[in-house]
């Protein structure tokens, strides 16, 4: 299943890249001033292309390529290319998938914006199911809780980093409403991504507390809830579709379902009953150790028995002969 999972990952890549690629080169804008954060583009593009079909090749002929060094080196040079791509396409002073608009960031290329993600969000998850395999992590058994804690981290750190860069252009007045929501969302971004290291840390070192992941996460919706009504305000930084519009609202609801999540479990608490546990299969397992003990002891006795007779049987012919 996990080689399924992650030749699905390798087809995903390798569609994803091809719209990446199409988007750049028939952007009009882009071929006309183009320089060396396209031609890298461009290049970590083809390279993806390349080795996902070569992986793909592999599963689908050969187990040979797959499966072993050969393909964990393949899944980590196209992550770490397209970690690098993903941060020259973002960036809006490159003017790739997004651009500067008055006080705001707006996404001047859907397809070039929409599916870099889509291609490093994949190479991601090919490189997270390699790991799998090879017990780096254990991501088929994380738990839900702690996985959405760490996308509330990675959308926290896109809120801080956009924000930042936003600043620039928001705060010539400082004085300004949109300066002051601006400064709100870097805030924002350094102190939820600072909170969330907590429960994140605890439940790697301890069994994690709902007390205080319930403290945590209370604090954490009450200043995203602030922050999605302000910042993605049509007067706010985030009002456009872009990096913050996504990373505010994603963040507001996981911190959202991070606080709810953690009050029901301390309202009605699961109990995980296991089959040992189970009053019926205890009762059937006892049954059945008792009739195997049963068993064992008239075992001997009816075998003790059954000589007896044979002895008696024996002496009886002795008899009638003598």
């Amino acid at each position: 299943m996990t080689k399924l999972n992650r030749f699905n990952g390798w087809v995903s890549v390798l569609a994803s890249s091809c719209v990446v690629i199409g988007s750049l080169i028939q952007d009009p804008e882009i071929n006309e001033t183009r320089n060396s954060n396209d031609k890298y583009v461009i290049a970590t593009c083809c390279i993806a292309i390349a080795l996902s079909i070569l992986s793909i090749i592999g599963y689908l002929c050969t187990d040979k390529l797959v499966g072993g060094i050969f393909e964990a080196a393949l899944g980590t040079t196209v992550c770490a290319l397209w970690c690098g791509a993903i941060s020259l396409i973002m960036n809006p002073r490159n003017q790739l998938a997004i651009r500067q608009e008055g006080l705001s960031h707006v996404v001047r290329n859907t397809n070039l914006y929409f599916f870099t993600w889509a291609a490093f969000i994949s190479s991601a998850f090919v490189l997270a199911s390699i790991a799998q395999q090879y017990r780096l992590v254990d991501v088929q058994h994380a738990s839900s809780k702690i996985v959405r804690w760490y996308l509330f981290l990675v959308a926290s750190v896109v809120v801080f980093g956009t924000a930042t860069k936003l600043r620039a252009v928001t705060c010539l007045v400082p004085e300004d409403d949109i300066c002051r929501t601006t400064n709100y969302a870097v805030s924002l971004g350094v102190i939820s991504a600072g909170l969330s290291v907590i429960p994140i840390t605890w439940f790697h070192c301890a069994k994690m507390s709902l007390i205080v992941e319930a403290i945590v996460g209370t604090i954490l919706m009450v200043f995203y809830s602030v922050g999605a009504a302000y910042i993605t305000d049509i007067s706010g930084p985030g009002s456009n579709i872009g990096n913050l519009y996504f990373s505010t609202w994603i963040g507001f609801g996981i911190s959202v379902l991070l606080t709810f999540s953690c009050f029901k479990e301390m309202i009605t608490p699961e109990s995980a009953v296991e089959e040992s546990q189970h009053p019926d299969v205890s009762k059937t397992g006892a049954q059945q150790e008792e009739g195997e003990q049963q068993g064992q002891s008239t075992g001997p006795q009816g075998a003790g028995q059954g000589d007896l007779e044979d002895v008696d049987v024996d002496e009886d012919r002795r008899d009638e002969e003598a």
